[in-house]
């Protein structure tokens, strides 16, 4: 069975319950036959320490939410494998996980010269040595006072994943509007299967879920309803 992973370590009563909400709705919607488990500060923490060494637990410890975010999904990954989704992201429908062989599926950003990959939406086999060199340079990270940046995944992938079997899809930034950045996930052929939408301003590394008393973003959620 699938099992489909989700990280929130704010406080989603304060923090765009609505979108969090709908969205969490519709991963599972979206994968009805895989098992959903959304980890908070305190069982993400718990999860590191029962499967890791203690440094990877020290460098969980020295992190902030958005470094903390990073690192746990790496760990969730590696040790179950799975589908990994940010509450921020909406599905109208599913990510087929790792099919015809494929150890990973990844999202590259198409925008601009520089192309990064996204750490939003990942699906991967479990035990894919990426995510340990993903891990150890989050450590490092923690230990010089650095985030633990989602540019650490891109990174290992140019290193370490030459002998991987990937899936790429593609991840494209849609028009932003009221400081709210979102994005378009697709798959092969184009096909749409998601859309994520975060907060644009200063602070949004440790808090970027969108307000729910923000019209025009919650107002998406009634724009995607139907399509699942």
């Amino acid at each position: 069975m699938t099992l489909l992973h989700s990280i929130l370590l704010a406080d989603r009563n304060n923090n765009g319950a609505s979108w969090i909400d709908a969205s969490l709705n519709s991963f599972r919607a979206a994968h009805p036959d895989a098992t959903h488990q959304l980890y908070c500060d305190e069982s993400l923490r718990q999860f590191i320490a029962d499967h890791f060494d203690r440094d990877v637990v020290t460098a969980y410890d020295r992190s902030d939410n958005a470094a903390k975010s990073q690192l746990g999904r790496y760990c969730l990954l590696y040790e179950q494998g799975g589908v990994y989704s940010d509450p921020t992201v909406f599905f109208v429908a599913p990510l087929v996980h790792a099919p015809d062989g494929a150890t990973l599926r990844a999202f590259r950003n198409v925008d601009g010269a520089a192309r990064s990959i996204s750490t939003a939406l990942i699906a991967a086999s479990p035990r894919v040595e990426l995510f340990v060199h993903c891990i150890k340079s989050a450590i490092g990270a923690a230990a010089h006072g650095a985030p633990a940046a989602s540019a650490l995944f891109a990174s290992a992938i140019a290193t370490h994943g030459e002998n991987l079997s990937i899936i790429w899809g593609d991840e494209t930034r849609l028009p932003s509007r009221a400081g709210v950045d979102r994005r378009a996930y697709t798959v092969a052929a184009g096909n749409f299967i998601a859309v994520s939408q975060t907060r644009a301003t200063a602070g949004a590394a440790n808090n970027p879920y969108v307000s729910a008393d923000d019209e025009d973003a919650m107002s998406l959620i009634g724009m995607l309803d139907g399509w699942l």
